[in-house]
């Protein structure tokens, strides 16, 4: 039986944190406006994304970048027991105490192999999942100096070929119009390309197409107002879904249980 609980940690800046055990859940392609940072405490996963794919397996940390698109399934009959947060550019930036890391840092790999940091990792998050919340801030600002201390590195600079801003520019103009009806002619106008082409330069820079990826978005949006306790209907609403119906089933399939039942497990 799948079982998965999150909420959100008013200490850290409300970061997302998660304890999931996965039996036969497949995660969808799907990005994170944040860093994801966790532990696979037992059984293993397949992940994959544009780079490539890679197995993730017990006693060690995973990290996705922000903005990476990905997708992930059991990769043993068990499936796999992981603990994650979720962690914004802003955090990370606070724990380094600068302003320099912007969008051309991160780590690159998806797993890293590092029994110490692994240890640390799960006892703050143990903690904070029993409400254990003394000094939380504090380790988890140690632990992310760390990370990136160890792991952290410049990332390379996107190409700048026509296809590469074509598809940044429309990102960047997703994020800025989450919520609203966005069309591939807005997507169009807004590169100066036409609509074949930014839907080709999109799918061939970040793995999937433009409105799958604003789906996405909006959905990692909408837990935090889940969870303050908006009505689900007024959630789908404001998060631009047309019907409570398309929401909910956008919102399983990427999380992986409904709306409901996610509130229900904070």
């Amino acid at each position: 039986m799948n079982y998965k609980r999150s909420w959100f940690e008013p200490l850290v800046d409300d970061t997302e944190f998660l304890e999931a055990d996965f039996v036969d859940f497949r995660y969808p392609r799907h990005v994170h406006e944040t860093f994801a940072i966790g532990v696979i405490e037992r059984g293993a996963q397949r992940f994959a994304s544009k780079s490539g794919e890679t197995l993730m397996p017990s006693h060690t940390l995973c990290v996705v970048d922000p903005d990476v698109v990905h997708w992930g399934w059991p990769a043993t009959e068990v499936g796999w027991r992981y603990r994650m947060f979720y962690p914004s550019v802003r955090v990370v930036e606070a724990a380094l105490d600068t302003a320099r890391i912007a969008d051309r840092f991160g780590f690159g790999e998806a797993v890293i192999d590092d029994p110490e940091l692994f240890a640390r990792f799960g006892g703050l998050h143990r903690r904070a999942s029993a409400g254990d919340r003394l000094g939380l801030d504090d380790d988890v600002t140690s632990f992310l100096a760390d990370l990136c201390a160890r792991h952290g590195r410049g990332l390379q600079l996107q190409p700048t070929a026509d296809c590469a801003r074509a598809a940044a520019t429309a990102r960047e103009y997703l994020h800025a119009h989450v919520f609203s009806d966005v069309r591939l002619a807005d997507l169009a106008a807004a590169t100066g390309v036409s609509e074949a082409h930014v839907s080709r330069s999109f799918r061939r820079a970040f793995g999937m197409a433009p409105y799958a990826y604003l789906l996405a978005v909006r959905i990692e949006r909408s837990k935090q107002m889940l969870v303050s306790g908006r009505r689900i209907a007024e959630v789908a609403a404001a998060c631009g879904f047309h019907d409570q119906s398309h929401f909910h089933r956008t919102f399983r399939r990427l999380v992986g249980v409904p709306p409901g039942r996610f509130v229900r497990n904070t």
